[in-house]
């Protein structure tokens, strides 16, 4: 990855009655319509219940940036998109909402449709929205109290989340968190004024982002401990700079091992700028996942050249544990011919009896989506015949660039239903990289050093919570950042410690 390659991408009873009248609160009319007609009106209020117009939540959902006025400064883009509630594929590119009188809206169209929309919450900043109204989708004319709606489909994908990790432990931090969203739910359940049902709904959300956050980390730790002994742990890092190896795979194998991964990207040129540096990580302990071609360097290779660099690297190095066959394949910075390239080498690696790797750019509803959002684009460009010769799927998660926050879970599970076969993960991790700096979350006052730590202390654990996960992250600046910054050290050394320290 370039440093700038992105830029174009700029339960209890109480619970359940609240969520009855929800209903019927967070929405105020329904109106019958003929299939594919009619649109759906949304009213925002901030968290002091004062109403946002139209431009008031462009200027909110796209973090500053106003596309008409071509003002940003580094800061966001349009985000609004349409969706497949049961799949999240894209179905229309952003942006989607228009002003209807004060009010944004978005247009019916022949089938149901979620809206997806990056929104803020306190203090753990914007995450991408589903709103689904309750899984459904939208197929009649409405009016909809955005955050209230967004709360009550963001709480079921949490209930569902939980229902299905029953051994999961819960912490007292979660409870507090769960309570109090629910408790703000149930204020607005309980009114009929919408500017307090709005105001309820995103302190509910704010609170539902807290309680989301804790089970993903939470559990994910408790089930890096218990599938150890089905899947050994992968905890990843990447190298990509050989300059000074020595330093940089001594202090990978510190903190890592015995789990202990790197993923080497190979820049352009022979086999043997590598020789000592792969030869010293075996001595070392640690696995290799080796990149040929990163998603910056496609349009350097035709496919000809793109198959022959992973025989030459693959020739040179037999003893690498495993092969990155495409990375962030869904970029909009790709060739079209990388379908056909990633379907031949990984064609060819699984000849070899090699395991293969493939890794998307996470994003749902920025960058184009109809062409390049992540479920979208497998839907279209990744037939049966190529993830039959795929071992391992992750995904690339720069939160800063396309946010995430509570739609983890949901992004996840759709990963494991895309590919019920293979291993997942995330296969590359990073934040606030130079070049793309664009603040979407975590901490706006210390993005730097408190969002890196932040984001690593989340994904690293959050990564290994769902059945036949690897973990992985690969943390993309690792040469550059864990010299300077000790607490990204005890971030993974701390979790390698706990999932040790259970056997």
């Amino acid at each position: 990855m370039p440093k700038d390659k992105k830029n174009s991408y700029l339960g209890n009873g109480i619970g359940l009655i609240a969520v009855i009248v929800v209903f019927t609160s967070g929405i105020i009319a329904f109106a019958e319509n003929a299939s594919g007609s009619g649109q759906v009106t949304l009213l925002f209020y901030d968290r002091n219940g004062k109403e946002l117009s139209f431009d008031d939540v462009k200027n909110v959902s796209n973090n500053q940036y106003d596309k008409r006025s071509k003002s940003n400064d580094g800061e966001g883009y349009d985000n609004d998109a349409l969706v497949d509630p049961t799949n999240l594929r894209a179905l229309k590119n952003s942006p989607v909402l228009f002003a209807a009188g004060k009010n944004p809206a978005f247009k019916l169209t022949d089938k149901p449709i979620a809206l997806a929309l990056d929104w803020p919450t306190e203090p753990l900043g914007f995450s991408m929205i589903i709103l689904d109204n309750n899984g459904g989708g939208f197929t009649q004319s409405a009016t909809i109290n955005f955050t209230y709606q967004a709360a009550v489909d963001a709480k079921r994908r949490l209930d569902k989340g939980l229902a299905e990790r029953p051994n999961y432990q819960r912490s007292d931090e979660f409870k507090k968190a769960y309570d109090a969203m629910e408790s703000h739910l149930k204020n607005g359940a309980d009114s009929s004024d919408q500017a307090i049902i709005g105001k309820e709904g995103q302190l509910a959300l704010d609170y539902l982002a807290v309680a989301d956050g804790l089970m993903l980390r939470e559990y994910g730790m408790q089930m890096a401990v218990a599938n150890k002994g089905k899947i050994t742990p992968w905890l990843g890092l990447t190298i990509d700079i050989p300059k000074n190896y020595k330093e940089n795979i001594d202090m990978a194998a510190k903190v890592t091992t015995p789990y202990g991964w790197i993923r080497v990207v190979f820049d352009p040129g022979p086999p043997s700028v590598y020789t000592d540096l792969i030869a010293y990580a075996k001595s070392k302990g640690l696995k290799i996942l080796g990149q040929p071609v990163d998603s910056s360097y496609d349009k350097k290779y035709t496919k000809k050249q793109y198959i022959q660099r992973f025989k030459d690297y693959m020739t040179a190095f037999p003893d690498i544990d495993a092969w990155e066959v495409g990375n962030e394949i869904n970029g909009n910075w790709l060739t079209p011919e990388i379908p056909q390239k990633v379907a031949e080498v990984a064609a060819y690696c699984k000849s070899m009896h090699k395991t293969t790797v493939l890794t998307f750019f996470y994003q749902i509803n920025t960058g184009g989506p109809e062409k390049w959002s992540m479920f979208t684009w497998i839907n279209e460009h990744l037939p049966q015949s190529t993830r039959d010769n795929i071992d391992v799927v992750l995904i690339s998660l720069y939160e800063e660039q396309a946010p995430l926050g509570i739609a983890f879970d949901q992004v996840m599970a759709q990963l494991r239903a895309e590919f019920p076969k293979q291993k997942i993960g995330i296969g590359e991790l990073g934040y606030w990289i130079k070049g793309q700096r664009a603040w979407w979350e975590l901490s706006k006052e210390s993005a730097m050093f408190d969002g890196l730590v932040a984001t690593a202390s989340k994904y690293y654990p959050a990564s290994f919570g769902y059945e036949g996960s690897v973990g992985g992250c690969f943390w993309w600046n690792f040469v550059r950042e864990f010299k300077t910054e000790p607490r990204l050290q005890k971030v993974v050394s701390d979790f390698r410690d706990k999932i040790k320290d259970s056997e």
